[in-house]
């Protein structure tokens, strides 16, 4: 049984060479690149950021005139997944801003590696409150959408960017999704939200930001169903039932018992005899006398 796993495990390691000599784009089609993304669900940390806080590896921007920039803060109290989100809020003043981040080349394995002409795929999560939580629904008043740069700049005014239509919807989670095509070993992800008339308390929140290459399927780990190990079963005792009465001297006491010669002795206190059984079925009852105690 051994030589047998042995030469089994010999010929899986062949054919797997020989399939990767085959088709040696085959291992690319496995490589997961939402990874590329740091911090993208907003679960790491996060820096302070005037009088609020920013995301680790994502950096603010702001387009906002007159003086009047918006708060940027770690919000757990509207996330799409996970326990935190960014949010970006104003209370009583319009702002035009957002954040970005740079996926540049990598050599860490496993991460991905921007390559010029290979089309990718940004998706965001984002969601929207305007004029407070206690506010109605008012959709188109505070508008949101995700640029993509495929050379890699950092100015989100640069007409390289490519950017999604405007989203409006108030007070539900959407997903905004970018494709574009890199021409350099850099792209830059650009998120962004404008209320051009306040409403009051006017909220935007950020969440599970992936990026992923057009037509790579990411490999899926499938999932090992274990059986429980079953114990024995337990045979119950049958019960004990009375098949014959036999009657033996008074006040028995004690049984001795022969199985070879099918002998059953039973001594009876209060007769000083004993009683010789003979026999399973045809009992035969013979009073010994015993002698006292």
């Amino acid at each position: 049984m051994v030589h047998r796993i042995r030469i089994f495990a010999v010929l899986s390691l062949a054919l797997a060479l020989t399939l990767t000599a085959i088709h040696p784009g085959a291992a690319q089609q496995t490589r997961v690149l939402a990874v590329a993304i740091l911090n993208g669900d907003f679960e790491g940390s996060f820096y302070v950021y005037g009088s609020g806080n920013v995301a680790q590896y994502w950096v603010p921007f702001d387009h906002s005139t007159g003086g009047s920039t918006p708060q940027y803060l770690r919000s757990t109290l509207h996330k799409h997944g996970g326990q935190a989100s960014q949010q970006i809020w104003s209370d009583g003043v319009s702002y035009y801003s957002g954040i970005r981040q740079t996926i540049s080349v990598t050599s860490s394995p496993g991460a991905a590696r921007i390559q010029a002409g290979n089309r990718y795929v940004v998706r965001v999560w984002a969601y929207s409150i305007y004029g407070g939580a206690a506010a109605s629904i008012q959709n188109d008043k505070i508008l949101k959408r995700v640029g993509v740069d495929p050379s890699g700049g950092t100015d989100p005014n640069s007409t390289n960017v490519g950017w999604t239509p405007w989203f409006g919807q108030d007070k539900a989670w959407i997903q905004m999704n970018n494709a574009q095509t890199a021409t350099g070993s850099g792209i830059t992800v650009f998120i962004e939200a404008k209320n051009e008339k306040s409403g009051g308390q006017d909220q935007f929140y950020i969440d599970d930001v992936t990026i992923e290459q057009e037509g790579v399927v990411p490999t899926i780990t499938p999932t090992i169903t274990r059986t429980p190990t079953v114990g024995p079963t337990s045979t119950p005792t049958p019960p004990i039932g009375v098949v014959r009465t036999i009657a033996v001297g008074r006040n028995p006491q004690g049984i001795g018992v022969m199985p070879r010669s099918d002998h059953f002795f039973v001594a009876n206190r209060n007769d000083n005899t004993i009683s010789s059984l003979e026999g399973f079925f045809g009992w035969r009852d013979t009073r010994i006398p015993s002698g006292g105690d």
